[in-house]
């Protein structure tokens, strides 16, 4: 019979605005269920460990500037957020070891190999295993940074711009149609400053 139905928000896309607000600016998100069956929750939960403050209050998260540092994630659940905890761990203080993984080398990219090219662009120390990397923690600057396609490599590299010493060009940019199409209007809702180049 009819009835009204509510469609919960996507803790996946949620990862970059949270990880955005610990790295920058405050960011309020709403629409987010707190007992959600979607394991890209667990971003909350890592984003703590790591140092950075994110409270709910009401239904809404508040994530808020945070001084991050290094640890240890098993990635095996959890395999879609390893490219924006990879742009936490190159702001962090330390080292964080990215562990059971290999299943990221069969996405859209071989995510473990892009994602260390994305930090090595952008001049972080990334070092890849079998089953995932090794990022030390440090400034990231400018330059050309290639998105090898890939949505989740897109938006992570937007997120990390605002940490970047300079300003820096990202190719492949229209992939974040991908699953989330509207992410650049919403990018800029947050303050972010893009120019699409011809």
């Amino acid at each position: 019979s009819p009835g009204n139905l509510e469609i919960e928000g996507d803790w996946s896309n949620a990862a970059f605005w949270l990880t955005a607000g610990v790295l920058g600016g405050e960011i309020r998100l709403t629409g987010l269920q707190k007992n959600s069956a979607q394991g890209d929750k667990a971003i909350v939960s890592l984003l703590r460990q790591m140092g950075g403050k994110i409270v709910e209050e009401e239904g809404v998260y508040i994530a808020k500037p945070s001084k991050l540092h290094g640890m240890e994630i098993h990635a095996r659940d959890i395999p879609d957020l390893v490219p924006i905890l990879a742009i936490a761990a190159a702001c962090a203080n330390g080292e964080t070891v990215i562990r059971g993984a290999a299943r990221l080398r069969l996405k859209e990219s071989d995510r473990i190999e892009s994602v260390c090219k994305m930090l090595t662009a952008l001049g972080i120390s990334c070092r890849e295993t079998d089953d995932g990397m090794v990022i030390k923690g440090g400034e990231m600057k400018g330059g050309i940074v290639d998105a090898c396609n890939d949505h989740r490599i897109a938006m992570s590299l937007a997120i990390a711009a605002q940490k970047c010493a300079e300003s820096f060009t990202l190719t492949g940019a229209s992939s974040v149609q991908k699953s989330y199409p509207e992410f650049w209007q919403d990018y800029k809702l947050v303050g972010g400053k893009i120019e699409v180049l011809a």
